[in-house]
C-alpha cells in the first residue's frame, strides 16, 4: 500500500485514514462508510474508493475488510 500511495512507512504513521481519501464522491463519503460499517463489525466487501497518493494522483481502490472478534 506504501508502494501505491508514494507514502513511507514514517509518513504514514499516526496518519489517519481520511488523509488519503480523496475529497470526491468516490473518495471521502465511502472511505467514511467503510470505515462506519466496520467499526459497527459489518465485513466490507468490494467497495470502490478513491485514495489520493502523495502526488496528487487518484488511485481507485476495491475494499475488502473483515472484523475478526477476540474471545473477550
Amino acid at each position: 500500500m506504501l508502494e501505491w500511495l508514494g507514502y513511507t512507512d514514517k509518513q504514514m504513521v499516526g496518519m489517519h485514514a481520511h488523509t488519503i481519501f480523496a475529497d470526491t464522491p468516490e473518495g471521502r463519503p465511502r472511505g467514511d462508510e467503510a470505515i462506519r460499517r466496520f467499526s459497527s463489525g459489518e465485513e466490507v466487501r468490494g467497495l470502490e474508493i478513491e485514495l489520493r497518493r502523495s502526488n496528487g494522483e487518484p488511485l481507485l481502490v476495491s475494499v475488502w475488510i473483515k472484523p475478526i472478534f477476540g474471545p473477550d
